[in-house]
């Protein structure tokens, strides 16, 4: 079984990758937070970083570390989440990490106890400004899947300081998602990915009941925390640039904006509501975001390929999509084809074809099922989950209804349920 590698910093878990709570050391020599290491220890009994064997009854809080973290998160709030440029933090040297449709990316660090604090970049936005206070953003991203946004920066040299929004993160040096797959000769696993997605539902999800459409829902806005061969529940990805679209509830642009993300369409990636909707907000939504979620699928399956990327003009792609032919967006190569007829179509089919689920708690149902009786199932399960969703995949929704999925040894199911998909 393969082990974790050391967190690259001091306040992170090296389970979980987030900032510590409760820290307790173990007899590894490790600290991982409680509750994590607790769970793990419960279910293999070994060390995720020496496979050596541990017991809960030798966990020990790590008083020293709590109060790093401590100090960290109350400076945190006595700043009130708003720091100043080359003040409190200082971009590195060299060009940014990134930068396209006014959008930049810059390495960080921060000027006081670098060593003891978490890595960081600066996200410039221009043409933008914030909608709500600092804190609304700092909250929102405590979540394990969302990239942590530690405050606001103001930059004292910018004289259109109203003109554009500057953000603090934490860096990810497994890049993006998207450049993952391209690195790759073959696509993840069929594990590893249902693990990446249900990470990003989960995501979704707290986005959701924040009020949150995400707007731009693809690979490149997914960023890879851990990845790992040969343990899919080791991975970890957290996604990115949420709000940053048209219609943002937690960005505006600015009067003197000329091109700027949030005046940019992802058509390759958008609903066909959001495509005819003709620039009305009612129409960027959850369920735009779950057809969003379906291409990423299909994209993630595909190692990365650009949707519809035999249609060089995007005007083409928008007519073919809201005529209601997503499914050519798997004319790729004949192996593509063959993998996405297997695996990536099922991300179309949850996205929007031939009829979508419209929540991200329905998504994530379908693909733990998927992932019981497919992935994990028996190879009777494996096959007649494979002729369910066939049919599924390939039926006009006003012709052919949803067949219920037969009964195998591991018990009644109806995949998907017909509840949510209707027929």
């Amino acid at each position: 079984m393969a082990t974790m590698n050391i967190s690259d910093n001091l306040l992170r878990c090296p389970i979980t990758m987030e900032l510590f709570h409760d820290p307790v050391l173990a007899s590894d020599g490790h600290t991982y937070e409680r509750q994590e290491i607790e769970q793990w220890i419960r279910s293999r009994g070994t060390s995720p970083l020496t496979r050596q064997p541990l017991s809960i009854d030798q966990l020990y809080p790590n008083r020293k570390v709590k109060e790093l973290v401590d100090v960290f998160e109350t400076l945190l709030r006595e700043k009130n989440y708003q720091f100043i440029l080359d003040v409190d933090v200082k971009k590195k040297p060299g060009r940014p990490l990134f930068q396209a449709n006014g959008k930049k990316i810059f390495a960080a660090e921060w000027l006081h106890d670098n060593n003891n604090r978490p890595e960081i970049i600066l996200l410039k936005i221009d043409g933008t400004r914030a909608r709500k206070q600092a804190s609304f953003y700092v909250n929102l991203s405590r979540h394990p899947h969302i990239i942590r946004t530690f405050g606001f920066v103001y930059d004292r040299n910018n004289p259109d300081q109203n003109n554009s929004a500057l953000l603090l993160q934490e860096y990810a040096r497994g890049g993006s998602l998207c450049d993952l797959l391209e690195d790759r000769r073959t696509a993840p696993g069929e594990k590893i990915l249902i693990q990446i997605f249900l990470q990003i539902i989960e995501a979704m999800i707290c986005l959701v009941s924040n009020h949150v459409v995400h707007g731009d829902l693809a690979c490149r806005n997914v960023l890879v925390f851990r990845f790992d061969e040969n343990q899919p529940e080791n991975n970890i990805v957290k996604i990115i640039d949420f709000g940053l679209s048209r219609h943002s509830q937690l960005y505006a642009m600015t009067s003197s904006t000329a091109r700027t993300t949030l005046n940019l369409v992802p058509i390759r990636y958008a609903a066909p509501e959001v495509l005819l909707s003709n620039d009305t907000s009612d129409f960027y939504t959850e369920k735009s975001d779950v057809y969003s979620m379906g291409v990423l699928m299909w994209e993630a399956y595909s190692r990365g390929a650009l949707p519809w990327a035999n249609i060089a003009n995007d005007d083409d792609v928008i007519r073919r999509v809201t005529n209601g032919f997503p499914q050519q967006i798997l004319q790729h190569s004949q192996q593509q084809r063959a993998r996405a007829s297997d695996y990536g179509e099922r991300g179309l089919v949850i996205g929007g074809v031939p009829n979508p689920a419209s929540h991200f708690p329905e998504v994530a149902a379908l693909q733990k099922t998927y992932d019981s009786h497919y992935v994990h199932g028996s190879p009777a399960s494996r096959k007649r989950y494979g002729e369910a969703y066939a049919t599924i995949a390939f039926a006009h929704p006003n012709i052919l209804p949803l067949p219920q999925c037969p009964t195998d040894e591991d018990g009644p199911y109806l995949i998907p349920d017909l509840r949510l998909w209707g027929s």
